[in-house]
């Protein structure tokens, strides 16, 4: 019954993003995959990293909600403004969940900062940054065993109206992520299971989902109505090119 309700949902958000992927398609926005690079580590990991850029090729400006450092499936951000991630396998979609970074919960990988990579300790520090009021000092020290004792710490309260990206026409932004996959090729998402056929092609396509509405209740009112007020805010689905992503053992 919950894999039934779950694709119900599912669809259901589909139609509800049609209208949208339909008028985005003519759009003067693109997100466009420039490059991706794969690398095995120490820790028997392999490293990615993604150079992707936004462009207006229009004659206005354009406005959008977006978290162009924030990187997340599909199947688990469907009406956040992060950037999202698909996986296919040759030209078929895959439901995988979260592919990247995956936490096995009988078996936490991550429980303390893993430091076989540099991009790992800045990629963590960054996200303490972001989501954290934290010094540096402490910072620091959670990186090296894991736990901060200053009880001051507290989260940081989210800014949306701080996340719109603005374009100038003929503007081009460029981004770089970095991410890890435990080179298993099992997946487990919901109530679905799936193995990747490492002999087949798999493909990325990153989408970016440009909406108003769904933040109002993450919000002050009155922030939200200058949100609605920008008159150049673009709103639509807009999916890159696909590129080629090594799932290869």
């Amino acid at each position: 019954m919950r894999s039934i309700i779950k694709h119900i949902k599912k669809y259901a958000l589909l139609l509800l993003l049609f209208p949208m992927i339909a008028s985005a398609q003519n759009a003067v926005f693109e997100i466009k995959i420039d490059s991706i690079s794969a690398t095995n580590i120490q820790n028997g990991e392999r490293k990615y990293q993604l150079f992707f850029t936004l462009s207006n090729s229009g004659k206005k400006t354009i406005s959008f909600l977006l978290r162009p450092t924030q990187f997340s499936s599909i199947q688990y951000g469907s009406m956040s403004n992060s950037v999202h991630y698909k996986i296919y396998e040759e030209q078929r979609p895959l439901d995988l969940g979260d592919a990247f970074e995956r936490i096995d919960e009988a078996n936490p990988k991550r429980v303390s900062i893993d430091v076989s990579d540099l991009d790992k300790i800045e990629l963590a520090k960054k996200q303490l940054r972001e989501t954290l009021h934290i010094s540096e000092n402490a910072i620091e020290e959670y990186i090296r065993t894991g736990t901060v004792k200053d009880s001051t710490i507290r989260y940081r309260e989210r800014e949306i109206l701080s996340e719109i990206i603005t374009l100038k026409p003929g503007e081009t932004k460029s981004y770089k992520q970095i991410f890890f996959w435990d080179r298993k090729p099992y997946f487990k998402y919901d109530e679905n299971e799936f193995y990747l056929d490492q002999k087949k092609g798999h493909y990325l396509e990153l989408v970016v989902m440009s909406m108003r509405e769904p933040f109002k209740t993450q919000m002050p009112d009155e922030d939200f109505r200058k949100l609605m007020a920008i008159p150049d805010f673009l709103t639509g689905v807009f999916m890159s090119n696909r590129v080629l992503i090594d799932f290869s053992p």
